[in-house]
């Protein structure tokens, strides 16, 4: 008898550390939860930007592209210079 009583005495003298020890878990928990969805905001950013990133590269090819065309499609200037002349 005097075991169970000590064993329960033990028991509930740990009570409060143990609701401390909660306390603090569902404290870091929120603090978790808050850090994922900075993560998730920032993770979203950088792919909007990305894909912005993307088509200014794209467009800049597509420029580079027809002003490429434009110089190998246009006569040779020598050619146009001889026959001004």
């Amino acid at each position: 008898m005097q075991r169970s009583k000590r064993s329960s005495a033990q028991s509930v003298s740990g009570v409060p550390e143990a609701g401390d020890a909660l306390s603090t878990i569902v404290t870091m928990i929120e603090r978790i939860n808050g850090m994922n969805h900075q993560i998730a905001t920032a993770a979203e950013q950088q792919s909007t930007v990305t894909e912005q990133i993307s088509r200014c590269i794209l467009y800049a090819c597509g420029c580079a592209n027809r002003r490429s065309y434009g110089a190998t499609s246009a006569p040779d200037s020598r050619v146009i210079s001889a026959t001004v002349r």
